[in-house]
């Protein structure tokens, strides 16, 4: 029973990992860069909360720390970056596209 219980955690934790992993992957293709760092951030310190006897404390607190870096780093890059960007409307068009549009 032990064995399978263990078959089981590896199980789970593998699909966590392909499901996150993917996750990175598609948020790159889409341009969303910082989403997919954070989440490959999270990924990196779930393993090593997992596997590592050292981070056997944090095992308790990952659901915490996802949603951690989910709703607290996350918007903090997409402010900084949101910030230094030129969100004004007078770069929309070139001029001669704005003056056929008239």
């Amino acid at each position: 029973m032990k064995t399978l219980g263990k078959i089981l955690l590896y199980t789970v934790i593998a699909l966590m990992n392909a499901g996150l992993i993917w996750s990175i992957f598609i948020l790159s293709g889409l341009g969303n860069y910082g989403l997919a760092i954070v989440i490959a951030a999270f990924v990196v310190l779930a393993n090593v909360a997992i596997f590592s006897k050292k981070g056997y404390p944090y095992r308790y607190t990952l659901p915490a720390m996802f949603f951690l870096f989910i709703l607290t780093v996350y918007p903090i890059y997409y402010t900084v970056r949101t910030a230094f960007t030129n969100y004004g409307t007078g770069h929309l068009f070139t001029r001669i596209k704005l003056f056929r549009s008239f």
